[in-house]
């Protein structure tokens, strides 16, 4: 698969959950991070690829009074994981706030590492 990455990943100090908006719901856990973009680590694989749906990445502490992200993504692609049991799914963001996209800046800044 090409990489069509134009920012480069970041993963970070802790595996962050990611859950549905609505109910909570875990979705999966964060394996990197970029303004457009997040790979995900989950037991199920994503059912709907290329369909926007809503999310939050809940952070490890309070970002500015805020202790959550809110997005939606797409899923883009999706596998086995080399750990037998997980998938990797990698999603694209399709909407952000501008006050949630400063929070993932933050968050790559206080949390991240290159990979």
């Amino acid at each position: 698969m090409q990489n069509r990455r134009i920012r480069e990943r970041r993963s970070l100090v802790y595996h962050l959950k990611v859950v549905e908006r609505d109910n909570g719901g875990i979705i999966g856990y964060l394996g990197n991070l970029t303004a457009r973009g997040l790979l995900l680590f989950s037991e199920k694989q994503a059912p709907r690829l290329n369909r926007p749906a809503p999310m939050e990445m809940l952070l490890p502490a309070p970002i500015d009074g805020h202790d959550r992200v809110a997005f939606e993504a797409a899923g883009v692609w999706s596998a086995p994981n080399k750990v037998p049991g997980l998938y990797s799914t990698g999603f694209r963001i399709c909407h952000i706030t501008r006050t949630d996209s400063r929070l993932i800046g933050k968050t790559l800044n206080r949390f991240g590492s290159r990979i």
